[in-house]
């Protein structure tokens, strides 16, 4: 291959790590700390174990990948004043009791990385599962 072609290689390679960045929407959070956020859904992964196919000395080996069970509580930014403004959606990994104790529709507070179940200024945030 010639200087044309790693060139051409080169160029493509990086438009389409560009093109995954935007489809997939790899983009901050952009919430600011003491945000109001609205919870719009919850979900639930169950734990699970994948094979991923390894290749050792030309032999196609299963290795076990294990998944712990996850806690998501996805949420927007709360904006009452109906403004046209892109609102991305935010998930949050939590643990189960918080998870269970989150409503759809409930507003918390944005704080610390985390969310905070009141809008009271003196409360800890939300403990988060690590």
């Amino acid at each position: 291959m010639g200087n044309k072609g790693k060139c051409k290689f080169v160029i493509a390679t990086v438009f389409a790590m560009l093109f995954v960045f935007v489809v997939t929407g790899c983009v901050e959070n952009n919430l600011n700390e003491n945000d109001t956020v609205i919870v719009v859904n919850k979900e639930y992964e169950e734990a699970h174990t994948f094979l991923a196919p390894v290749i050792i000395n030309k032999t196609i080996w299963n290795r076990p990948v294990f998944y712990p069970e996850r806690y998501i509580v996805i949420c927007k930014k709360y904006e009452n004043s109906g403004s046209s403004e892109q609102n991305n959606e935010i998930e949050f990994e939590v643990s189960e009791n918080i998870y269970n104790k989150i409503k759809i529709n409930d507003i918390l507070r944005y704080k610390n990385g985390g969310l905070a179940p009141n809008l009271e200024k003196n409360k800890d945030p939300v403990e988060q599962k690590e």
